[in-house]
């Protein structure tokens, strides 16, 4: 269980025949809290084992698609922006789930979103790109918007796109026109520094790890 999504009050559970009570961070809620719906974080334990496993998966499958179309000087066709788009919203459906940090989670991870799809462009496309990317939706809070979608799959699908205004669908081909004007071989992810009579390559992007509520500050940045 990545968290505790209770729409109904504790208190609601307790009369219908349910007790909340025993799930983790109910105990610390206040009095008058305990007569509405609450959205708790996850354990300590479950962020740090989706950390591990889930949010590394789909980190590193991201890497992948992004050296693949960095070292491609057009993209083939949507195939590879829907690659993209399909690890980007599976690690963004994870960190919205385990609300890692106290406070900021929402707009933490909109900023790695956003970054995380920059880094497919030069410096001098990025703010050009980032005009691709939509508006949210109207009246949308994207972490509560996950209450109602307990599959990730479904929420690749579905869900990532419905956050955005009605315009969303239209993003991955901004993007390939942009790349597609720049005709650049976008930075790899591995950096390479040539010398007279040796190579050096760069460490590998490190993992992501919520250590005291903390994402590697490399991850955010676009290479």
């Amino acid at each position: 269980v990545m968290n505790r999504a209770v729409i109904r009050s504790p208190l609601d559970g307790l009369l219908l025949g349910h007790n909340c009570y025993s799930w983790y961070g109910i105990t610390a809620m206040t009095d008058t809290s305990r007569l509405w719906g609450q959205f708790q974080h996850a354990s300590p334990l479950v962020v740090e084992l989706l950390a591990r496993t889930k949010m590394q998966e789909h980190y590193h499958g991201y890497l992948s698609a992004l050296t693949s179309l960095q070292t491609a000087r057009v993209a083939d066709g949507l195939s590879q922006w829907l690659q993209m788009q399909q690890e980007i919203a599976s690690f963004t459906y994870f960190m919205l789930s385990v609300v890692p940090y106290e406070r900021g989670t929402p707009t933490i991870m909109l900023m790695l979103h956003h970054a995380l799809w920059l880094a497919a462009f030069p410096a001098n496309a990025r703010q050009e790109a980032l005009l691709c990317i939509p508006m949210l939706a109207t009246q949308v809070l994207i972490d509560y918007w996950l209450m109602a979608i307990p599959d990730v799959d479904e929420y690749v699908r579905v869900g990532y796109w419905s956050m955005f205004d009605d315009e969303a669908k239209e993003m991955l081909q901004c993007f390939d026109q942009i790349h597609r004007a720049t005709s650049l071989t976008i930075y790899s992810t591995t950096t390479h520094t040539h010398k007279r009579t040796h190579t050096h390559t760069a460490p590998s992007p490190p993992l992501v790890a919520f250590g005291n509520c903390h994402v590697d500050p490399l991850l955010c940045v676009a290479h």
